[in-house]
């Protein structure tokens, strides 16, 4: 056997939380690096803040703004004081540092790096630091925390480090890319090990601070496992389990090991035995490795996950004091009747290593001990081996729950039965989540028509138990009973199929046939999440409808029960498990088994060795429905401004969308294209799940080529040095939308593509152009010696292969498109351009005119725009500002203006703004108008008249002054090359 090794080097901690903190003057830094501490204040905040733990009641207690903008001096100090935690990582910079036209840009630099060592508090800085020194006294540096500064640059690379990573101006924010800024200093200063240092105190300032007692934690395993005697993965060297179970999905027993912090004690349950034997101390954290070779967890399932022996993802905790028991404490001394009570409550509320029988869960590697089952433990110890637990005595005493133990026979809970297949996804999902599990049985017509379209349909007398079921249930398929249509014989019973619940939505189009008929209606219906077949249904995707012919209706009849699990064989299994039949004298029933191991389990573990995985969503039905113009409820279509309704504009993308369209949004910058395109999507997704399984949005850019959007091939991923490096095929983020990362089932995800003209079309789209077209495409690219093909539903008979890509007949691409960019419209190819339907979206035409009727109309629109827009208050002068800014800047010329995003932007610009300079109400205007309306004039031919009509709000309104025109002309001259006649 082959030790392995495990990954080399602590695992790069994505969770760990770190903050940027600024300093006002050198004079600061020197003080916060001197005290080991932060400090920071605002004249708007002048109160101990330490029990105004939300941001309503902070702005009810001090004069700061009612505002969730970062800027904010409530938003960053309630961060500091409530969000920040000790154990967080903290960065002393100065300055901005921001990336444009590629390259890096701003002045910031980074002093410090360390790690919060105290709880906020208020005190006088004078009070704190001593007496200041005169470049530090009129601070309000009256918010606190310790800090140790373990990283001070001065000392360590003999100055301030300038990063290439982002900056933001605001004194105190939470720091996204510490891993990076990390990184780039281990890798131009050689600070690894200082590094180290610093998120080791950071783990030890967590822990210490919590006051928390370590978490026990129980391993199940067969400590005769050859693994078990392997040094670092042996029994009390390590705990180690895979990182997902063999289909990729998560399992709640092996996610428990990124939990373990060091101190936790774990003890060793030894399932041959049925006993606890041992304990240990976790000595770190994970770290992330890969499955000790030609073990069990190394073998099992690997092939199927793309892994090659040695590959698997696997998470390994080093332990270390590791102390065996003189006596084996027997688990059924701790799992009792006695104790049957107190164990029940407990597994209400806990994921634990026991069954509702008190048996051993299966597959339950790693459970956390609630504190009670550790009292349990402990007691039961004492009884019946004389003795305490080692390490237990660290967890102290925990208060005893009280619940009424009953007297009863001193016997054992009878051995329920185990699953055949304990690692198949299925069977994963109900021991860990414990679904309730509904047998259904109708007509086998009705089930045709529930494949077709991926769908279950309730009648209204159902509507409770369509209600009552949860995401997450499970539901069993089963034939039975006489057809629907007339005509159809009765098939004998035939169980086909299980789902996992999804979404509910309801429906009024008539797919059945008793509701065509006007003899039932189903308009309630649930789509699936997973959804699992025997073989011949499996492949049976080109189904027909409820009304074809008889013919073809027997036929795929015959093409569900193909492979399929006789109902009499069903209920063999049935009595087996519990001596009672599969439940079908109705359409919908539960497993009221009162068992682990109950009929519902049982008929599952019979079908999860035949069934499998297949698309949730029906891949050749068009869509028929339409866009509710609620769903554009977050979007505001001023009534006193010439927009389209939320009824026109729902009505052309329904038209587009149901003639197969793929669609481009086209309009001015700020229009809010991106968001009707989300909000579109959106919509399709909650109320079409049966059709769509998500959304994404990704932005074009110049570089994008095929390899990006269709894919290509990149080397793999591996430990093995003869197969690490090898070129495979990876599919781009299109590809994506056709087909489940982790699964590799069929999926229907239309995409939007934000800002296409960025784009170069013929080389970012290649092959798709084709496909787009409606034809079959073969990529030059193989799989497992295929070449890799791009289908439509109309050239593809049963399920795709891993190498085959299927479009669903309701896959969408929805793309957004700034008209103002002409050069690259024209770069479309009308080729390209005839396979989508351009939708216009506008900016308002707003009120023309100076008179009070066009200034009221204004305003009218104005004040619509602020109610839907969340954290804006302007004033009316700002509001009249800002709306006349707009107005000037529509009006000056045809077919150039800008929508109403970037009047938001301005808004929020102007009522946050504490510049400490002038801050009047024409220069925070102006500098909004400079910040986000000259930026979408570089480059127009007739800027000039832009801004010199933005310039003349002050003579023409009839209004005060709402431009600092001196300020204007300046940036104008800088910016846009734009030189204002003085005198216009």
């Amino acid at each position: 056997m082959s030790n392995g090794s495990p990954a080399d080097g602590n695992r790069e901690q994505a969770e760990r939380r770190a903050w940027i903190v600024g300093f006002n003057n050198e004079t600061w830094c020197n003080l916060f690096l001197r005290e080991g501490s932060v400090s920071m204040g605002w004249s708007d905040v002048t109160t101990d803040i330490s029990a105004l733990t939300s941001h309503e009641a902070i702005i009810d207690a001090t004069t700061a703004r009612d505002s969730v903008h970062p800027r904010n001096p409530a938003v960053q100090l309630r961060k500091f004081a409530h969000e920040a935690q000790v154990g967080d990582i903290i960065v002393l910079k100065n300055g901005l540092r921001y990336r444009s036209d590629d390259k890096w840009q701003g002045k910031a630099t980074i002093r410090a790096i360390g790690v919060i060592d105290s709880d906020y508090t208020y005190q006088d800085p004078s009070d704190r630091y001593g007496e200041l020194p005169p470049t530090a006294r009129n601070s309000v540096n009256t918010h606190h925390r310790d800090v140790n500064w373990i990283l001070n640059f001065d000392e360590l690379i003999g100055g301030a480090f300038t990063p290439e990573v982002p900056i933001n101006r605001w004194t105190f924010e939470e720091f996204d890319d510490y891993l990076e800024l990390k990184s780039q200093l281990q890798s131009s200063r050689g600070l690894t090990d200082h590094f180290s240092e610093l998120e080791a105190y950071a783990d030890q300032a967590k822990t210490q601070h919590s006051g928390d007692q370590p978490t026990v934690w129980i391993e199940k395993s067969y400590h005769n496992r050859d693994d078990r005697d392997v040094d670092g993965w042996g029994l009390g060297d390590a705990l180690w389990c895979p990182q997902t179970r063999t289909d990729g999905g998560s399992s709640v027993y092996y996610d428990n090991a990124t939990d373990v912090e060091p101190g936790d004690v774990i003890l060793h349950l030894d399932q041959h035995q049925r006993a606890f034997t041992a304990a240990s101390l976790a000595a770190a954290t994970y770290e992330e490795t890969t499955c000790l070779e030609d073990t069990e967890w190394d073998n099992k399932g690997v092939s199927e996950m793309g892994y090659s022996s040695g590959e698997r993802p696997a998470y390994r905790v080093p332990l270390t004091e590791y102390e065996e028991f003189a006596t084996p404490l027997d688990v059924d001394e701790v799992l009792t009747e006695a104790n049957e009570d107190v164990l029940h409550d407990l597994r209400d509320d806990h994921t634990v290593v026991y069954s509702k029988n008190l048996n051993l869960n299966q597959g339950a590697y790693l459970t956390e001990a609630p504190p009670a089952f550790i009292e349990l433990i402990s007691a039961a110890a004492r009884t019946a081996i004389g003795d305490t637990l080692p390490h237990l005595d660290r967890v102290g005493s925990t208060e005893r729950v009280e619940t009424l133990r009953t007297d009863s026979n001193d016997t054992e809970p009878d051995e329920s039965e185990q699953f055949d297949h304990p690692t198949d996804p299925l069977v994963q999902h109900i021991q860990a989540e414990e679904p309730t599990i509904y047998g259904l049985t109708a007509p086998a017509d009705y089930w045709v028509t529930a494949l077709k379209y991926r769908a279950l349909g309730f009648e209204d007398t159902q509507h409770s138990q369509w209600a009552n079921m949860d995401p997450g249930d499970v539901l069993i398929f089963h034939a039975g009973g006489e057809p629907m249509h007339p005509e159809l014989s009765r098939p004998d019973g035939f169980v086909f199929g299980i789902a996992v619940v999804g979404s509910h939505f309801e429906a009024d189009e008539q797919w059945w046939y008793d509701d065509i008929h006007n003899t039932r209606t189903y308009p309630y219906r649930v789509a699936f999440d997973r959804l699992f077949l025997t073989p011949g249904a499996a492949v049976a995707t080109d189904l027909p409808d409820a009304t074809d012919s008889v013919h073809e209706l027997t036929d795929a009849i015959s093409q569900l029960q193909r492979e399929s699990i006789p109902i009499g064989t069903v209920n063999e299994r049935c009595d087996d498990a519990t001596g009672n039949h599969f439940p079908s004298r109705q359409f919908i029933s539960t497993f009221d088994d009162d068992a682990e191991y109950g009929r519902g389990e049982a008929v599952i573990d019979l079908l999860v060795g035949t069934t499998t995985e297949s698309s949730p969503i029906a891949t050749t039905i068009e869509f028929s429905g339409t866009i509710d113009p609620d769903a554009f409820s977050g979007i505001v279509f001023p009534e006193a401004y010439d927009v389209p309704s939320a009824n026109e504009l729902a009505d052309q993308i329904t038209a587009a969308v149901r003639a197969g369209d793929h669609i481009i949004f086209t309009g001015p910058p700020g229009t809010g294209k991106t968001e009707i395109a989300q909000q579109v999507t959106a919509h399709l997704t909650r109320h079409y799940p049966h059709l769509y399984s998500g959304y994404q949005v990704t932005t074009a850019t110049a570089d994008w080529s095929t390899f990006d959007t269709v894919g290509g091939y990149m080397p793999t991923e591996s430990t093995d040095e003869e197969t690490s490096g090898d070129l495979a095929f990876t599919s781009g983020i299109v590809l994506n939308r056709l087909k489940n990362t982790k699964t590799g089932v069929q999926a229907n995800e239309p995409i939007i593509i934000d800002e296409l003209n960025r784009a170069d079309i013929d080389k970012g789209f290649g092959q798709l152009f084709t496909l787009l077209s409606g034809q079959p495409v073969q990529l030059p690219y193989t799989k497992h010696n295929n070449e890799i093909e791009l289908l439509t539903t109309d050239h593809l008979h049963g399920t795709p292969a891993d190498y085959q890509y299927l479009v669903p007949d309701s896959w969408h691409i929805f793309a957004t498109m700034n008209s103002y960019d002409k050069t690259s419209l024209y770069e479309m190819s009308y080729a390209f351009m005839r396979r989508f339907a351009f939708i216009r979206i506008p900016a308002p035409t707003l009120p023309a005119g100076t008179d009070d009727d066009a200034l009221d109309a204004l305003d009218d629109g104005m004040r619509q725009y602020v109610a839907a827009w969340d954290g804006l208050d302007p004033t009316p002068e700002e509001r009249r500002a800002v709306g006349l800014v707009w107005k000037h800047t529509n009006q000056a010329v045809e077919d150039r203006a800008i929508g109403p995003a970037i009047v938001k932007d301005m808004l929020g610009y102007i009522t946050n703004h504490h510049d400490t300079g002038n801050g009047t109400l024409p220069n925070r205007v102006t500098n909004a108008v400079i910040s986000y309306i000259f930026p979408q004039l570089e480059g127009v031919p007739k800027r000039d008249q832009i801004v010199r009509h933005i310039t003349d709000i002050n003579s023409h309104e009839g209004t005060a002054d709402m431009i600092d025109r001196e300020l204007l002309e300046t940036a104008a001259r800088d910016m846009l090359q734009v030189t204002l006649d003085s005198d216009s």
